[in-house]
């Protein structure tokens, strides 16, 4: 679409245009903004203007123990029912109904509505009242108020439940089971400075003035490789002995060995708690039960509407 100005094209042509092509202040393709405005291109345009109309998968993450858990969007995008809004509003439009009714359906139908609602309502300002503070209502915000009872609550299932003892010392036991493999070791290290430190030492000792008569160090350069060679078969050699393997694995046994490593658990999983705010304890909960919490409304208004029609049949 070079040298052709928007003004030269067909009405067709100005259709085939794609939107995201056209600049949004002259109408024109991009690229050919005017002269005071500057040349530019499409990939500047895509790296300096925002993407519009773009939905986001993942809602805002929840921060549990310093680490950030995103929290996935309802499946296939379709957005969650409000169950207490939907039971609330049945229970309303009994209500209203049942204004207009004749006696007796209007006794029964509004005996529902009444109590369908009431039963509704009551649920869904207890759930309320576990996370926010209602001013004049004693008790409620009580999830935020005691956040410090939960933290220690978590810490204490944490380590009784999972770091005890017994569990520290059949985890490392159970995985005493695979044999010790030192190869990797043994073959990484340095044997060309283990050698000239074994030559060294010849040259210090009271073998020093007779090896200068022969060359000195350079004499037993052609050792070099051979020494190399039969040291490192002579290590392998060492580490595969069942009486090594076996000093290696007794190497930090000991009475205070599982508990100094329960220890350093219970140190780390306090300094992560004590990361903890009330709004993150708070909304740690709630992202756990939140689905849940609307079918204590739904059967609140279920079970009240069925007390309330059954009581309209009394006397």
């Amino acid at each position: 679409m070079d040298n052709i100005s928007i003004d030269d094209m067909t009405s067709k042509e100005r259709e085939e245009v794609p939107v995201s092509a056209m600049d949004e202040h002259t109408g024109l393709p991009e690229g050919e903004q005017s002269a005071p405005d500057g040349p530019k291109n499409g990939t500047e345009r895509a790296e300096t203007e925002p993407t519009i109309g773009t939905v986001p998968t993942v809602m805002p993450p929840a921060t549990f123990f310093g680490e950030t858990v995103p929290t996935e969007a309802p499946p296939n995008g379709k957005p969650r029912i409000n169950k207490s809004l939907l039971v609330n509003g049945i229970c309303i439009a009994l209500i209203v109904i049942g204004q207009f009714l004749p006696e007796p359906f209007r006794h029964h139908v509004l005996g529902a509505g009444y109590f369908g609602f009431s039963g509704a309502i009551t649920n869904w300002l207890a759930i309320h009242m576990l996370f926010e503070r209602v001013p004049g209502l004693y008790g409620s915000g009580i999830i935020p108020l005691k956040f410090e009872s939960f933290k220690k609550a978590i810490r204490n299932m944490i380590m009784n439940q999972f770091f005890t003892v017994d569990n520290i010392r059949r985890f490392m036991e159970g995985g005493s089971d695979k044999p010790l493999d030192l190869t990797p070791i043994i073959e990484n290290l340095n044997y060309d400075y283990i050698y000239d430190a074994f030559v060294d030492v010849i040259k210090s000792s009271k073998f020093g003035g007779m090896l200068g008569m022969f060359g000195g160090s350079k004499a037993l350069e052609p050792m070099r490789d051979p020494f190399k060679r039969k040291l490192r078969e002579k290590l392998t050699e060492i580490t595969q002995q069942p009486e090594f393997l076996s000093s290696i694995a007794k190497r930090d046994e000991g009475p205070d060995m599982y508990a100094h490593w329960q220890e350093k658990i219970e140190n780390m999983v306090n300094s992560r708690l004590e990361e903890l705010t009330p709004q993150m304890v708070k909304n740690i909960i709630q992202e756990m039960i939140r689905s849940h919490l609307g079918w204590l409304v739904v059967w609140g208004g279920v079970f009240g509407a069925l007390i309330g029609f059954i009581t309209s049949f009394l006397p």
